[in-house]
């Protein structure tokens, strides 16, 4: 059985693999765009509760239309791009100890990254 370190990194570099799969349709990043804002704002003193505010203010069910596309992905290294670079960044042994808050983002986001994805290709 994957350890939840092993299993974490394991989902960020399918969310890395899906970031190059998204369809010229998604929209290319500009430095005013909601994932550059929102991934240049100060880190939190706890790692988890930064990792939660910037996940839930760019991912969370707020972020999606009816079909669960995300309305603030947008492509290239200042958008998605940059949230691949932090989840690479990130100590994952000290967030794993929540690891029902961290598995889940990342299964929203594979999972929306997958969507958006497929149905803008079409």
């Amino acid at each position: 059985m994957m350890s939840t370190v092993a299993a974490i990194k394991l989902q960020v570099k399918e969310i890395s693999i899906l970031v190059k799969t998204l369809s010229d349709s998604v929209l290319k990043v500009s430095k005013g765009d909601k994932i550059w804002a929102v991934m240049n704002t100060e880190e939190s003193e706890n790692p988890h509760e930064t990792f939660n505010r910037r996940f839930d203010a760019m991912f969370g069910e707020d972020c999606r239309d009816s079909n669960g596309r995300l309305h603030y992905l947008r492509q290239g290294k200042l958008g998605i791009g940059l949230v691949v670079s932090y989840l690479s960044k990130i100590d994952w042994t000290e967030l794993s100890r929540r690891p029902w808050s961290v598995t889940s983002r990342g299964c929203t986001l594979a999972s929306c990254l997958t969507c958006d994805g497929a149905e803008r290709r079409r």
